[in-house]
């Protein structure tokens, strides 16, 4: 968003065309970069890296209370 951003104030400025296109380019690699991302994390049959499991609050407390 702040490669956008600038990139949007120099055009708008016609302060500095050539930043704004390294500007643009980086937001295109962020883009690229987000879209591989979500597909590796959506993939189908895909199992989370953590476990969920059930916690007997009670015996946290048991626990805890006894150190």
């Amino acid at each position: 968003m702040n490669n956008a951003s600038a990139c949007l104030r120099w055009l708008a400025a016609q302060l500095n065309l050539e930043e704004a296109r390294q500007s643009a380019a980086l937001i295109i690699a962020d883009g690229h970069r987000a879209e591989q991302n979500h597909k590796r994390d959506s993939r189908p049959g895909q199992q989370s890296s953590t476990e969920q499991a059930a916690l007997d609050i009670n015996e946290v407390i048991v626990k805890r209370s006894s150190l």
